[in-house]
C-alpha cells in the first residue's frame, strides 16, 4: 500500500514509530497530486515548497 493511499491513523502510527518520516508522506502525496492533476484539474494552488519545508 502507498503511503498516500493509507489513512491517517495508519500514518500516525507509522510516524510515531518513526516507520515513516511526515516528509515521506508528505512527498508521496505531492507526487500522487502531481500525477493526477492533469487528469481530474482539480487544486488550484498546490503549495509544493510550503508543504516540504512544513513537514521537516
Amino acid at each position: 500500500m502507498e503511503l498516500w493511499d493509507m489513512k491517517g491513523h495508519q500514518l500516525a502510527e507509522m510516524i510515531q514509530k518513526k516507520e515513516v518520516s511526515v516528509s515521506e508522506v508528505t512527498r508521496s502525496v505531492l507526487d500522487r497530486i502531481r500525477f493526477l492533476e492533469p487528469l481530474l484539474n482539480c487544486y488550484i494552488t498546490v503549495l509544493e515548497e510550503e508543504s516540504q519545508t512544513l513537514a521537516r
